[in-house]
């Protein structure tokens, strides 16, 4: 589920591995959407505490990266399984969340290409994420890197007392092997 979105110009950027030191700025940014619009079905704050038990529970090929300028972190993505079953192995979800007050300054942009290269790194061949479709804003944003809308989950969860849909959109990559103009082709 991925609720931030960025496209304005760009500044000086550190992306690293969050570490359990980045825990309260992370759950900070989180808490913004939180009860706060269509931006997440969480409906209890997180805390340092709970960022750093998900820190620790990541399992090999999931990640969270933090992206920061020279005064503090600005926002944080993550890479995660879809699904625990072995035959999705090549799926991963990713979300990313800015610092509603950094919005514009590109780091939106960059932390998903970083995203989207870290997933190509660990072999993955189809990103999935999951947006509330009144965002409209965030399902932009991930057209522009590449998102293709897939379809909407109907009365699928709920927001502030309101029923609401979800869009579920994906990025395919192609294997090394596999030439990109097949990637997305019905094989039938």
């Amino acid at each position: 589920m991925n609720q931030a979105a960025d496209a304005g110009p760009q500044s000086s950027f550190e992306i690293r591995p969050a570490t359990p030191a980045d825990a309260d700025s992370i759950a900070a940014i989180y808490n913004q959407y939180v009860g706060a619009g269509p931006y997440t079905m969480e409906t209890t704050r997180w805390t340092g505490d709970r960022v750093i038990g998900m820190l620790a529970g990541a399992v090999p090929n999931e990640m969270t990266l933090i992206i920061a300028d020279e005064s503090d972190v600005n926002g944080w993505g993550q890479l995660k399984a879809w699904n625990a079953r072995e035959g999705y192995r090549i799926c991963c979800e990713i979300s990313l969340y800015l610092d509603r007050d950094r919005i514009g300054r590109g780091a939106g942009g960059l932390l998903m290409d970083r995203l989207i290269g870290e997933a190509e790194r660990l072999e993955y061949r189809h990103i999935v994420s999951r947006i509330v479709s009144t965002n409209h804003r965030s399902i932009a944003f991930h057209r522009r890197h590449g998102f293709d809308m897939v379809g909407i989950q109907n009365r699928v969860g709920i927001i502030a007392g309101e029923i609401v849909d979800v869009a579920i959109m994906q990025k395919l990559i192609p294997s090394r092997d596999e030439p990109s103009s097949t990637v997305g082709r019905n094989s039938h």
